[in-house]
């Protein structure tokens, strides 16, 4: 039921992309074990729930614990037809407790392209927040998909940056040109002086995006072009060279990732706009999750139980996605419905007619 993607990897549909995101969902009781149990004579004195975990802080401000739920979604651009395509819950005593929520993400999705490889080809890439770390950004390159996402800062709180060495440039009349490209802030930039002597990073300019598949592994690259600029000479305006953003073997092998600092779609790249706000799909999502439960909490106790309540609310969503793609383009469902019929003014009032007989 997934339209197929539109645009090319260098001008891509935003809807061609994945969203994902984590969902803190506060446990049925504020209590925790040290609350609920008297320290003195070990009485149990009030209800908690054992899987939840710890407090989740936000902006400083504690909250109650509780679960983190991560959805992997997509949709396409009509009203009601989103997908949630996978559910993972993190809770307390269950194997993935000390990843964070992009990683768990990321293993979820791979696994779904895994078990349904023609799924994988409906997409281009997913978005995420800046919790996506280089390691899972490079694992979702090698599986073939784009991530795009914002460049954290690093643990100085400074912008990344990261030197991509040597990197030859063609200009425009056939000469070849050795220049020095280091991402800044996902961005790939060569160093030009001003007037006055000083020097500064200028981005260069998107030209293409290209993934070939001559290896197991796909491999994706950009065309950048040096833009003009009053303190780039004139020569070099419009030099193009390739970017690659797939590591080699040896830099698996050493634990070394271009993507700490390198993007495809940097976040001063036009495409990046552009795709970036897809995102607020799943923090709709998150919002619909959490208003259909109690007093915005979870209703039942254990991992297990709200496992099942996020798996019926998977459920729900892709139930309602299918009726509104069927009424919008009168496709085939019986296989999922049976004879079951949108329901329109005309069959309301034959039915109406059909029961005052």
């Amino acid at each position: 039921m997934m339209e197929p993607p539109e645009g090319s990897l260098t001008y891509p549909d935003p809807y061609a992309f994945l969203t994902g995101d984590g969902c803190w969902l506060p446990a049925l009781t504020s209590l925790t074990l040290d609350d609920a149990v008297d320290p003195e004579t070990g009485e149990i004195i009030g209800r908690y729930d054992p899987d939840a975990l710890a407090y989740h802080t936000h902006d400083g401000k504690a909250s109650a614990p509780g679960h983190l739920l991560v959805m992997v979604q997509a949709r396409n651009p009509y009203p009601k037809e989103r997908i949630v395509l996978t559910t993972r819950l993190k809770s307390a005593h269950n194997p993935e407790v000390n990843r964070n929520d992009a990683t768990i993400a990321v293993t979820a999705l791979l696994e779904v392209c895994k078990r349904f490889p023609q799924l994988q080809r409906s997409f281009i890439g997913i978005v995420y927040d800046m919790a996506l770390s280089a390691k899972d950004f490079d694992r979702l390159l090698e599986a073939g998909l784009i991530p795009v996402s914002k460049v954290p800062l690093t643990s100085n709180s400074e912008v990344a940056c990261d030197n991509l060495g040597q990197h030859d440039f063609k200009t425009k009349d056939g000469q070849t040109v050795s220049l020095i490209v280091t991402a800044v802030n996902g961005m790939p930039c060569i160093t030009v002086t001003d007037t006055d002597g000083i020097a500064y990073y200028q981005p260069l300019r998107l030209v293409q995006v290209k993934e070939t598949k001559r290896t197991k592994r796909p491999q994706f690259s950009t065309r950048r072009a040096i833009p003009e600029n009053p303190f780039v000479p004139e020569h070099l305006i419009g030099a193009e060279t390739r970017i690659r953003h797939t590591r080699t073997n040896k830099e698996r092998d050493a634990g070394d990732s271009r993507s700490k600092a390198l993007r495809i779609f940097a976040e001063a790249d036009k495409q990046f706009n552009e795709i970036a706000p897809r995102r607020n799909d799943s923090e709709s999502t998150n919002n619909d999750k959490k208003s259909r439960m109690w007093n915005r909490r979870c209703r039942t106790l254990r991992h297990e139980s709200v496992e099942f309540n996020a798996i019926s609310y998977q459920i729900h969503v892709l139930i309602t996605a299918l009726h509104a793609y069927c009424n919008r383009t009168g496709a085939d469902m019986t296989q999922w419905f049976g004879q079951h019929q949108v329901p329109t003014e005309e069959n309301r009032e034959a039915r109406r007619r059909e029961l005052a007989a």
